[in-house]
């Protein structure tokens, strides 16, 4: 017989899943870069300030038309991935599945922008929805 170690295989409680790593990578993109989204949004905030520029719909700005979060402005390729994965839509099919309802949202000053999510960068639609939707703790 071998002599040594024996050789053990992982069962499928010790390996982890996709959307596990998907929302590990996401947080740890997140925790690496903390001022990024500020840095972001502070320079995005300048640019839309200008006389004649188009109205904004990054947190923090009120838009004069229909609010919409699918700009991508700024994101990594990586970044726009895990939206991409975790299948971020502006328009929650169910509305009790909504961003706003949801535990990871990070809601805006006001109800008329774009908030933000723990697990993904950039804008998010507290009417949108996506597939790591986790119901809010009362």
């Amino acid at each position: 017989m071998f002599k040594g170690t024996p050789v053990t295989r992982k069962t499928h409680k010790d390996q982890t899943s996709r959307r596990e790593f998907l929302r590990r990578a996401a947080l740890g993109a997140v925790a690496a870069s903390p001022l990024a989204g500020v840095l972001l949004s502070a320079a995005g905030a300048e640019a839309q300030d200008k006389p004649g520029s188009e109205p904004s719909t990054k947190p923090g700005k009120k838009p004069s038309q229909a609010l919409t979060c699918t700009d991508e402005t700024g994101l990594t390729d990586a970044e726009k991935a895990v939206r991409a994965s975790l299948k971020y839509v502006d328009k929650a099919d169910d509305p009790a599945k909504a961003c706003k309802l949801c535990q990871l949202y990070k809601a805006a000053a006001d109800d008329k922008s774009c908030g933000g999510c723990v697990i993904m960068k950039g804008p998010i639609h507290p009417d949108g929805s996506c597939a790591s939707w986790v119901k809010k703790a009362t």
